[in-house]
């Protein structure tokens, strides 16, 4: 059976040299298959049935979904023109829910998108785009910029500690579209805003491993367990883990050293300031082999005979060592592939009714608190308060700039000492007018 998109933890993929060519290029028209092997019209691809049975998400329904989403995935396939169709028009509508929420933040809004049915129908068509968007022909390659974009801002429409979970959802459908796509995604800033939640200065509360966390099912957590020790521990290995997968995509890029730079200068300032044990030695380990594969990249890029304009001798830079993962954040990566795969395999073997965690709400209308969203809706009131004030204080600055640059010019002008006494005094009266205009 096809990869499933709800397996988490896939092999690392390795990434081009440089990113591939535009995301939306201008490709021919797709050619439909031939009438024999044209669905009809009322088995065409809709993945309606998929989005009104993940309103529930849990370990019970995941393998029901997993197998509804590789059928869907399989009869996008048979014809792709009228999959681009379906997925444009479900994807448009993703976006629209997102600026709403975006636009008029109000309960019912982050409704819309804080809930399973809408994180199940990323995930839904990401898969689609993995299997039939690998050619940068493919008409599906042009949805690929869209969901991206639509994803990103859904992990950043509330950067709150109680949903890293969901943040988390989002991260990996961004991974798994930079893998099996080849393109590079920017997901490190989204990691990194994860280190400065403000609840992470603070001592967390309760004992180590109190709770079984099941991630792979977990949507949000309540304002109480958001300051337990096992959560903020499960959220920091996770968001490691995503951060390791998403370096060890470009790990060969003949640009790894350079781009790698942001992240050990957030990386260090996040472990310092961080009160979690387990998550500054796991900081301390990945910046080692971040160090590590640094050197390795440029010491094998110092020996090379071309520049940067000889493009297709930069994307084979390290081929055959990508393909083999000699590099030392490749050998690493395994290891932490290997831990995670165990880690799914406990939570599986656990199941819906033994071990004590903290699940995801399967109703829609508790996702998002009222007073949460009051909170939001305070905050965001208050910034753009502040920039409305700064703006008005540059506004009041340049008035005042402009008024001292045409009383200087005016002095400059007057040779008289009488003249300027009355000129002065016209200047004067000049400025109260301008007071009162101002």
């Amino acid at each position: 059976m096809r990869k499933q998109l709800y397996s988490y933890y896939p092999s690392g993929l390795s990434l081009a040299a440089l990113p591939s060519p535009p995301l939306h290029p201008s490709p021919p028209a797709p050619t439909r298959p031939p009438t024999a092997q044209r669905l009809p019209t009322p088995h065409a691809p809709r993945p309606t049935p998929h989005v009104r049975r993940s309103r529930s998400f849990n370990r019970k329904t995941l393998p029901r979904l997993a197998l509804m989403s590789s059928c869907f995935v399989d009869l996008c396939g048979v014809d792709t023109a009228a999959a681009y169709q379906h997925a444009f028009v479900y994807i448009r509508q993703l976006a629209i829910h997102l600026r709403n929420a975006i636009q008029k933040p109000t309960a019912d809004a982050y409704r819309q998108v804080y809930n399973w049915n809408y994180v199940n129908c990323l995930r839904l068509w990401a898969q689609v785009l993995c299997a039939h968007a690998r050619q940068h022909t493919a008409p599906l390659r042009q949805l690929l910029y869209p969901l991206v974009q639509v994803t990103t801002g859904v992990a950043r429409l509330l950067p709150n500690i109680r949903f890293a979970p969901l943040r988390l959802q989002c991260l990996r459908v961004l991974n798994q579209c930079a893998n099996e796509l080849q393109v590079y995604i920017p997901v490190a800033p989204l990691v990194l805003e994860v280190f400065r939640f403000a609840e992470l200065a603070h001592k967390p509360t309760g004992a180590a491993a109190e709770k079984l966390l099941d991630w792979a099912v977990l949507l949000k957590v309540s304002k109480t367990d958001s300051g337990r020790r096992d959560y903020q521990e499960g959220m920091m290995v996770q968001t490691m883990f995503a951060l390791a997968e998403h370096l060890h995509a470009a790990a060969y890029s003949i640009g790894f050293p350079e781009m790698s730079i942001s992240v050990v200068l957030a990386l260090r300032a996040a472990a310092k300031k961080s009160k979690i044990g387990a998550f500054q030695k796991r900081c301390r380990s990945l910046l080692t082999q971040i160090d590590a594969q640094s050197q390795y990249v440029a010491t094998r890029r110092a020996a090379v005979d071309f520049s940067p304009k000889d493009r297709k001798q930069v994307q084979d830079f390290l081929k055959q060592e990508r393909e083999d993962g000699e590099g030392p954040l490749s050998r690493w990566f395994k290891s932490q592939l290997a831990e995670q795969a165990q880690q799914e395999a406990t939570m599986r073997n656990v199941g819906e009714s033994k071990g004590k965690r903290i699940e995801a709400d399967d109703d829609d209308d508790d996702d998002v608190d009222e007073e949460e969203m009051e909170e939001e809706v305070s905050r965001k009131k208050k910034k753009k308060g502040k920039k409305a004030a700064e703006a008005e204080a540059a506004a009041v600055e340049a008035a005042e700039a402009s008024r001292k640059g045409k009383r200087g010019a005016m002095d400059a002008s007057m040779n008289d000492g009488d003249d300027m006494v009355e000129e002065m005094q016209l200047s004067d009266s000049d400025d109260s007018d301008d007071d009162e205009l101002v």
